[in-house]
Order: C-alpha cells, then sequence, then structure tokens
C-alpha cells in the first residue's frame, strides 16, 4: 500500500497503490471540523473529508501534512468569536476589528481599564479535567491571563512578544504560534466547584495591565489538552470522532 498526503476524496483516504482501490482507508466523522491549510490559515471541511492538516512550527506553515484524526470534543463555549456576548467588567470589546488565523477580519479587540476582564460563565462545566483556550495577539498591550475560576483556580500568564509561558499556576501552560504574531494559548487543569473562564490583559509577565489586546476562538473542552478549534456561534457544538480503516483488509 502506497499512500500520498494529498489523495483523498470525500469518506476515504486513496491510496496510488494498489491502482484498484483496495488500498483505500475507509474515512468517517460526522460533523464538520477544522485544519490548518497549506496557506496556513483554519479553515473549516465539510462532513466526512479528510482533514490534511499543516503543522506550524514556530509560526510557520510546513510543506507536507499529516492526516489530522481526533477524539469527539466539545466547545463548551457557547460564542466562541462573539466576545461581545461575554460578561464584560471593565473591559469593551470592538468586533471585526483585525485579521484572525482565518484570514478573515473577524477577530476582535479586547480594551481594558481598571484590571477589566472578559470572563463567560458555563454552569453545565462538571468536576474533572478542562481545558481553556483562546487565540491572542499583542496591541498596545504584550500579555495576555487566562484563568479558570474554580475551587482552585488554575493560570496561566503568556507573553504575546516573544511567544512564551511566563508563568502558571494550578494547571499546564501551553502556547503555540500561529504566524502573524498570533498565539494559541491555553491552560488545562482538574478542577472542582468550576465558576467561569475569563480572559485578562496582562504586561506579559504575572501584573495587570491596561490597553488592549487581539483575541479570537475561544474553546473550552472537558479534557486535559487541547485540540483543533471548533466554532460556535450560540450554543455549544462536538466535533465527531473521526476514524479511518479498512485499506482492503482486516489488518
Amino acid at each position: 500500500v502506497l499512500m500520498t498526503p494529498t489523495a483523498y476524496s470525500v469518506g476515504s483516504m486513496n491510496s496510488i497503490l494498489p491502482t484498484n482501490g483496495d488500498g483505500n482507508f475507509t474515512f468517517d466523522r460526522n460533523s464538520t471540523a477544522t485544519r490548518v491549510n497549506k496557506e496556513g490559515l483554519i479553515e473549516t471541511v465539510a462532513i466526512d473529508t479528510p482533514r490534511l492538516d499543516y503543522p506550524l512550527i514556530d509560526g510557520v506553515v510546513q510543506s507536507e501534512p499529516s492526516l489530522l484524526l481526533e477524539p469527539a470534543r466539545t466547545n463548551l463555549i457557547s460564542y466562541s468569536e462573539d466576545f461581545t456576548q461575554w460578561s464584560l467588567s471593565g473591559a469593551t470589546i470592538t468586533s471585526n476589528s483585525t485579521t484572525s488565523p482565518e484570514g478573515l477580519i473577524n477577530a476582535s479587540t479586547m480594551t481594558t481599564s481598571a484590571d477589566g476582564e472578559t470572563a463567560q460563565n458555563i454552569p453545565s462545566v462538571s468536576n474533572g479535567n478542562i481545558t481553556f483556550s483562546c487565540f491572542a495577539k499583542k496591541g498596545s498591550i504584550n500579555g495576555i491571563r487566562l484563568r479558570i475560576d474554580a475551587a482552585t483556580d488554575a493560570n496561566g500568564f503568556f507573553d504575546l512578544t516573544n511567544g512564551i509561558i511566563y508563568s502558571s499556576d494550578g494547571g499546564v501552560a501551553k502556547i503555540e504560534s500561529f504566524g502573524n504574531d498570533w498565539f494559541r494559548v491555553s491552560i488545562s487543569a482538574n478542577i472542582t466547584s468550576f465558576v467561569k473562564f475569563a480572559i485578562y490583559t496582562t504586561d506579559g509577565t504575572n501584573a495587570y495591565d491596561n490597553g488592549d489586546i487581539y483575541i479570537y476562538g475561544a474553546q473550552s473542552e472537558a479534557q486535559s489538552y487541547p485540540t483543533s478549534y471548533i466554532p460556535t456561534s450560540g450554543s455549544a457544538v462536538t466535533r465527531a470522532a473521526e476514524t479511518a480503516s479498512g485499506a482492503g483488509t482486516s489488518d
């Protein structure tokens, strides 16, 4: 069986050998999903279409994709891009103010004063593993803090100029470059007595700072690590599990 990273069709990952199709894998995913395309931009692919995902290393899109196979996940945040629907305290949101990792002008500016926050309460979150993530880009402020407010808080402080984790507590922080000064930041923790998810502006350390940053694509999933972005607009959304099997024989 000889596979290439570009041979696919709806419901199938195709081999170029054998030529009769006996080496083709059956692919299944009963929902849409996102991938990073060869331009390094996030895009949505249709139901049952394999995701050939182009990895970003240090913000640079690589030339060879890989087949992305993920378990089912639900983005519990009902408005992943419209932050005007979040609870704002000492913060304002300007929607559609800059180009997002999709390559569209649909990212928001978050402007804070008096140590303001942008937060969303999700009463249905249960005890256990949770990961909160968001795409962020520096503005007049070069730092962002993600907080899972629970019985024991989990916080990640990120420097958006240097692309580093300044500090974290109560959980595991992660930062990944998406190019064009965008980063995906996340904090994962095991929680009890959940309260809310919140975003703050910082000076790149663990101190508050007032000003503006750019944000896009917030996600919360009930597991211990982040997966590919799941857009939402008014309710939680589930990305179905993916399988690739067959290839002509039971092996």
